[in-house]
């Protein structure tokens, strides 16, 4: 991976449960004091998320106040030994939309399952047989919500509820567009409605 330079960030987001409370936060790769992604290389943005704040003791876990970190893990980094030097309990691996479901995948998911990591799936916006294996290992799905409308969402609601996994309701950005998630019984939210972008902090 690439040597770390001094102008990234983490911003942590918060991700709410239904009481709005702070239940995680998704760790986001910054520069300087950008509000929007920069990324060009997944891989090499996870590993220095992780480094600034899980690597040397943790210097950075400060921003998480105890609480699971959602990291991006693309194809790369899903077979990275990397992995496996994060606390499994303290984060949330996101398997990022890029990532090709196929057996090879779906074998290191569940090895990495049994080393106590949790799973989420990033921005699901339809049913997909080929993602059932996944869903059955996940143990959150994040809906991405500008992709779809009221029937899209709702159909994608009650495909989901068949699997024992919470649904993340990502880039809610109105209150409109949160009272429609929460009559659905989302579980978890995340967006600018309930947290306006902040200049990254780590």
């Amino acid at each position: 991976m690439s040597r770390i330079n001094s102008d990234i960030r983490v911003s942590p987001q918060p991700i709410r449960d239904r009481k709005s409370r702070v239940a995680a936060f998704e760790l986001l790769h910054r520069h300087g004091d950008a509000i929007a992604a920069q990324i060009t290389d997944d891989a090499v943005a996870t590993d220095q998320v992780i480094r600034l704040i899980y690597d040397q003791g943790g210097p950075g876990t400060q921003v998480l106040h105890g609480r699971p970190g959602f990291i991006n893990i693309d194809a790369e980094m899903l077979f990275s030994s990397r992995i496996e030097s994060l606390p499994s309990r303290q984060v949330v691996l996101e398997l990022l939309e890029t990532v090709e479901v196929d057996e090879r995948v779906i074998c290191r998911c569940a090895d990495l399952k049994r080393r106590g990591f949790h799973l989420a799936l990033d921005d699901v916006c339809d049913y997909r047989d080929d993602y059932t294996p996944l869903l059955d290992l996940a143990d959150i799905v994040k809906v991405d919500l500008p992709n779809l409308d009221d029937e899209q969402l709702e159909a994608l609601v009650r495909e989901l509820r068949q699997f024992p996994l919470q649904l993340l309701a990502e880039k809610v950005d109105s209150r409109q567009c949160a009272q429609r998630c929460a009559d659905l019984q989302f579980d978890l939210f995340q967006g600018y409605y309930f947290d306006p972008p902040v200049p990254a902090r780590a």
